[in-house]
């Protein structure tokens, strides 16, 4: 696991994602990693929901419909039901070809922590534009996370609704998206 000193205003993931668990809750929801994203109050922490049902291997799942929005240091901005649009999903069912199926549950966890631990100055050098090398390794780490966590289906979601943040991870860490790549 990858310890950080939170220096940015964020906090740990796990708070975004624990509070984002209690005001959502229904038996069939899943729901994405927390991700930034410019809004309202500046740079906001998103958390977004989906429909998955079904046995593991054979679920259907449908676009994330609801949505919990939080300030840097955790409290809730607004959430709630949101369209597709509101969440700037254009086109749910894009394949992306860096996100791939992974079932290895030791793996998923460690990387859920790195993406918890690493938040914090992730989403600062985001907020702030900031680059040095040693936040591009940081940054490098958490897109390797991201990518352990990340599955197929949830690829578009993370891309389209956090679209300017993913970008620049992506440029930050020199990888092309599946489109830019062919």
């Amino acid at each position: 696991m990858v310890t950080v000193v939170p220096t940015s205003g964020f906090v740990d993931g796990l708070v975004y994602y624990g509070k984002a668990m209690g005001l959502h809750t229904t038996d069939s929801a899943a729901e994405l990693m927390p991700f930034p994203r410019r809004g309202g109050h500046g740079v906001e922490v998103v958390v977004l929901f989906y429909r998955a049902s079904g046995p593991r291997g054979r679920r259907s799942i449908r676009p994330p419909d609801y949505e919990v929005v939080f300030g840097p240091e955790g409290d809730v901005h607004r959430h709630g039901p949101r369209s597709l649009r509101e969440l700037g999903i254009h086109d749910p069912e894009a394949r992306l070809d860096d996100y791939r199926e992974r079932w290895n549950v030791d793996s998923i966890i460690r990387a859920e922590e790195t993406l918890h631990a690493l938040a914090p100055r992730v989403f600062g050098s985001f907020r702030d534009g900031t680059t040095t090398p040693a936040e591009v390794e940081l940054a490098r780490s958490y897109w390797k996370a991201h990518l352990v966590v990340g599955r197929m289906h949830e690829g578009p979601y993370y891309e389209q609704a956090g679209a300017e943040f993913f970008q620049w991870l992506r440029r930050l860490v020199g990888v092309a998206t599946s489109k830019e790549a062919k």
